[in-house]
């Protein structure tokens, strides 16, 4: 899978071996619509190098649907709030409305 153009990942990592602890991030102005979900979905295709439709849904492990609500600027301040989940082989890390990280695990 080829990087999308319009998709900037930042990539660092903490030294442990097999990419284990790299940490991958996007920020959420980057992506069409400015969807949660949609950055969240974006990100593991291009960590993992597979299609969205090739992983476990990100609905195994949290409601997208409510994931958006919450940080739809009608349901308050969405500055004020982070959101982490675990997924599979990733750490998700949700801030602001604004920035996804996700942390590889293995």
């Amino acid at each position: 899978m080829s990087k999308s153009p319009d998709i900037d990942v930042h990539t660092s990592s903490s030294g442990k071996q097999n990419g284990a602890g790299r940490t991958h991030t996007l920020n959420v102005s980057d992506v069409p619509g400015e969807s949660i979900t949609v950055a969240v979905g974006l990100l593991m295709e291009e960590v993992s190098e597979r299609s969205t439709f090739e992983q476990r849904p990100l609905s195994d492990t949290i409601d997208p649907e409510g994931l958006d609500r919450l940080f739809e600027p009608s349901g308050g301040d969405p500055s004020d709030i982070t959101v982490a989940f675990t997924h599979g082989d990733y750490r998700i890390r949700i801030e602001d409305g604004e920035r996804v990280e996700l942390v590889e695990l293995v």
